[in-house]
């Protein structure tokens, strides 16, 4: 029996020096089924000669043109995607090495129940080494609406889940927070892997730092007030766990530290 397909959708804007990186990390998958949407907001810098240059070496999709933001972009690439799993990765972020995919497909296979997978990422700088380990939580619902611990880099679905509900394009921090909090109410079911997933890039030109967290801050709060609040020991119990569970996890993975994710260390000298 033929694999499934497996969509990987990146929304991208002005990523010139990143966005090869996650080229790379989705070509080195080892799975031969990944088609790779790049849905990109009509980029001016060298994005789209990065596009071009890898549109013939791989099953990669892309267009540039005007959008509505990020969230307006992935529901783009949401509907374009053919595959039986969806992964949603951005343009400054990576896969942390070549087994991501084939670790999402065995466990949605093996789980037919499943419609939402999540492991862990690792924070690396603008220069793409190491910083820290987050490992992945046990998922609740309550708990997440204080705390976004599904690291969205590292998140799979199944194709009928971004088909029936697309991100909110009134949101620009926490649409995957709102998202992970409606499909939870909405009755999907999640499932975590002890995987580390993804790569999350800490740099200066993220939206993050250019935009502020007094903006990040009010969005939480509004989203969280549509949902249920954890109550104070829920979110202290929660912050406890988290913290102890991350520093056992970076302890064990200490030699790990300050160094390139795998998918990257046999080519380090590259600019990553």
């Amino acid at each position: 029996m033929e694999k499934p397909l497996v969509s990987i959708v990146t929304p991208s804007y002005q990523q010139e020096a990143y966005i090869e990186d996650t080229i790379r990390s989705v070509r080195k998958q080892e799975y031969d089924r990944i088609e790779h949407i790049v849905v990109d907001g009509g980029s001016t810098d060298g994005t789209v000669d990065i596009l071009k240059e890898y549109e013939e070496t791989y099953n990669l999709r892309w267009i540039s043109e005007d959008d509505d933001g990020q969230s307006d972009a992935i529901n783009k690439g949401f509907s374009m995607a053919d595959g039986e799993i969806v992964g949603w990765i951005n343009s400054d972020d990576f896969y942390y090495d070549s087994d991501v995919v084939p670790t999402a497909v065995d466990r949605f296979e093996s789980e037919p129940e499943l419609d939402v997978l999540y492991g862990g990422i690792a924070f690396i700088d603008g220069k793409g080494l190491i910083d820290r380990f987050q490992p992945s939580a046990k998922f609740a619902p309550t708990i997440l609406a204080g705390h976004t611990y599904l690291p969205q880099p590292g998140v799979f679905f199944r194709s009928d889940v971004v088909k029936s509900e697309q991100l909110r394009t009134d949101l620009v921090f926490c649409m995957d927070l709102e998202y992970w909090l409606r499909l939870a109410n909405e009755g999907y079911n999640f499932a975590s892997t002890s995987k580390i997933m993804a790569a999350y890039r800490m740099h200066d030109e993220a939206k993050g730092p250019t935009l502020g967290d007094d903006t990040r801050i009010t969005e939480r709060e509004s989203v969280v007030q549509e949902y249920n609040e954890p109550t104070f020991i829920e979110e202290t119990s929660f912050k406890v766990l988290r913290n102890i569970n991350e520093l056992i996890f970076n302890l064990r993975n200490r030699s790990e530290r300050r160094e390139h994710p795998p998918i990257f260390q046999e080519d380090h000298d590259a600019t990553i």
